[in-house]
């Protein structure tokens, strides 16, 4: 699951589907349910936008997958086998990049007079550090992109100061947060 996660480079809605065999205790007889939505963990697709998201909704650690698979069964004379293969379905939302640093913004954006893409800092590079909101409050409150870094930093400092985030563990702020951070900076969002 972690292998499948880090190549995720877009939004999308995900689920993850088991295949599995159950025996008849009686006959012996054995039965193969495949991947589909009558075995998936979450009752619909959920909206994944960033790695942080995506181990949050799909936390096996606490699952019981045998239970899963076997509650909604109409008797007893069937139990569980083996597992046979677990699928993750992923519908991708194009055009919703999930700020995968490949990624660059389309040309009419890219081309605007209105819109600073911010896609690379001052030294060429790719933005990478997960700062993104931190620098579009800084480009707001500067009115301009001179300073940039230094004010970005400083917000992001603020920040850690007020949420006691663990710095070397910060990965990114997400839409839950939004009330905290009108809170801490004082602006609507």
């Amino acid at each position: 699951m972690n292998k499948a996660s880090t190549k995720l480079s877009y939004t999308c809605k995900l689920n993850v589907c088991f295949g599995y065999i159950l025996q008849n205790k009686e006959t012996d007889e054995f039965r193969y349910y495949y991947s589909s939505e009558n075995t998936s963990v979450l009752p619909k697709p959920q909206l994944v936008c960033n790695f942080k998201v995506f181990k949050q909704k799909f936390d096996f650690f606490d699952f019981d997958i045998v239970d899963h698979l076997t509650n909604f069964l109409d008797n007893t004379k069937w139990s569980f086998y083996c597992l046979n293969n677990i699928s993750l379905f992923a519908t991708q939302i194009l055009g919703n990049p999930m700020g995968n640093n490949e990624n660059t913004f389309p040309d009419y954006i890219k081309n605007s007079h209105s819109v600073w893409t911010l896609e690379k800092n001052r030294d060429g590079q790719h933005y990478n550090d997960n700062l993104c909101f931190f620098d579009g409050v800084a480009a707001f409150l500067l009115k301009a992109q001179y300073d940039l870094a230094n004010k970005t930093y400083e917000l992001f400092q603020r920040y850690i100061e007020e949420t006691q985030v663990d710095e070397a563990r910060f990965d990114g702020t997400f839409l839950p947060e939004v009330p905290l951070l009108e809170e801490i900076f004082g602006l609507q969002f």
